[in-house]
């Protein structure tokens, strides 16, 4: 069966087996080398437990649910995939090719992915390098729970290598001095897995809130700098679409700003506003606050560039970490297939950062300036 680019179904649809086998191959004829690796996320699209990143360095998960069957010959990779033995909590199990090296993936030959059960061939979905720019990585196929597992082609590219997706799934990076400087080692923070002896989890100092409702609250202590990271994934229905980050801040001399990781209002670390807005690759763009105490209250948005609006499967998700590793979550759950414009949430600070979930959804960035206040001129 050939899939295309886009492609969802059931898994049900293609075999009765719930044991995959998925092997990726990519001529790549740049310099380099192209790494084949797995993510198993949770339903914030996270790697919650860092031991469900199967690569080179970890060939398989902790109960041998997924294995990396090992390199069948250059850039070409196999895993087995057990997805009835895969922990509640996981919701997607992705596959991704990143190049080791120069080159990017325009210098990419072809490739395909390979679906097969009990010897037999579920589907095949083939890419070529004339599909992608200057991506360093390629997000390929994910398995995912729908009330049953299905799968989609996803097929796009992701403007970093294996680190950056490491950090966008949420995964944190070691520096292990022992091995090659290239290699990230997964720092374990792991999830509970099913066994007959559960170790005990040790208690950890820091927090962390979910809000998932309009109007529900949470607060950070303020320990500066407190970063704000906005992550998504591309959507199949509009492929060219990318969401940015930003704020609008009124501070307690009531001077206002608005700040976005798009054009040059970047901010400033050392003089007002004392934010500062980054966009480190297209699906992860940062502002990091450096003297919350200076805020009187704070606008988080997010919006969308190079397309009309939102799309439903972005899986878009805001996360405010302040330096003690306390964080707030904040998942986009419903988004406006007619809008472009975001209200993330609303921050106010007194000896804290207060936090309130807005998730409203506006035409443009004055629609929401008028809806708030803030009263910036516009032309």
């Amino acid at each position: 069966m050939d899939l295309l680019r886009g492609h969802r179904g059931k898994i049900s649809a293609l075999t009765t087996s719930q044991v995959i086998e998925v092997e990726i191959l990519c001529r790549y004829k740049g310099k380099g080398e192209v790494d084949i690796s797995c993510f198993c996320v949770d339903s914030d699209n996270k790697l919650s437990d860092d031991r469900y990143f199967v690569f080179y360095n970890q060939p398989k998960s902790p109960l041998g649910e997924i294995v990396k069957l090992g390199a069948q010959e250059a850039n070409k990779e196999r895993f087995r995939v057990e997805l009835n033995r895969l922990p509640e909590f996981l919701k997607h199990v992705i596959f991704v090719a990143s190049i080791d090296g120069e080159g990017d993936m325009s210098f990419l030959d072809s490739g395909y992915v390979l679906l097969t059960a009990n010897g037999q061939e579920l589907g095949r979905y083939v890419f070529k390098g004339k599909d992608f720019r200057q991506e360093k990585a390629l997000i390929i196929i994910e398995f995912y729970r729908k009330d049953e597992w299905r799968f989609s082609v996803v097929g796009q590219g992701f403007n970093g290598g294996l680190s950056a997706l490491l950090k966008y799934y949420g995964g944190e990076e070691e520096t292990d001095t022992s091995a090659s400087a290239h290699e990230p080692t997964p720092k374990t923070t792991a999830v509970p897995v099913p066994a007959p002896t559960p170790a005990p989890t040790p208690a950890s100092t820091s927090t962390a809130t979910t809000l998932s409702q309009n109007g529900q609250t949470a607060s950070l202590k303020g320990v500066a700098p407190v970063n704000i990271a906005l992550t998504y994934r591309r959507s199949p229905s509009v492929p060219k679409a990318e969401l940015r980050l930003g704020c609008m801040v009124e501070l307690k001399d009531g001077q206002k700003f608005m700040l976005q990781t798009l054009g040059s209002h970047l901010g400033h670390k050392d003089s007002a506003p004392y934010i500062t807005a980054q966009q480190n690759s297209g699906q992860f763009d940062e502002l990091t606050i450096y003297k919350p105490e200076q805020i009187k209250r704070l606008l988080l948005f997010t919006f969308v560039y190079l397309a009309p609006n939102f799309a439903k499967d972005f899986g878009a998700v805001v996360i405010l970490k302040d330096k003690n590793g306390n964080s707030v979550r904040v998942p986009l759950l419903a988004p406006s297939p007619s809008q472009k414009f975001c209200a993330v949430a609303t921050i106010d600070f007194d000896n804290k950062l207060n936090i309130k979930r807005e998730e409203c959804y506006f035409t443009n960035h004055q629609f929401a300036d008028q809806h708030y206040k803030f009263n910036f001129n516009w032309v």
